[in-house]
């Protein structure tokens, strides 16, 4: 989550501009919100599989 650095971007930017997220193997949702961090949390694996979905999809595309 990278917690030193977002803190420091968070005092200087606020909170509304830098937004925290920790990926977790065994969280049953996609994505919840974590009131006591405060930051997002994901679960890893259903984040990675619609990822990679997407590119097979085309529906991400990276540059050459």
């Amino acid at each position: 989550m990278g917690e030193a650095s977002n803190s420091v971007l968070r005092k200087k930017l606020g909170l509304q501009k830098v937004i925290s997220y920790q990926h977790l193997p065994s969280q049953k949702e996609l994505i919840k919100w974590n009131s006591k961090l405060p930051a997002y949390t994901l679960n890893r694996t259903q984040v990675m599989a619609n990822m990679f979905e997407k590119f097979k999809n085309k529906e991400i595309i990276l540059p050459k």
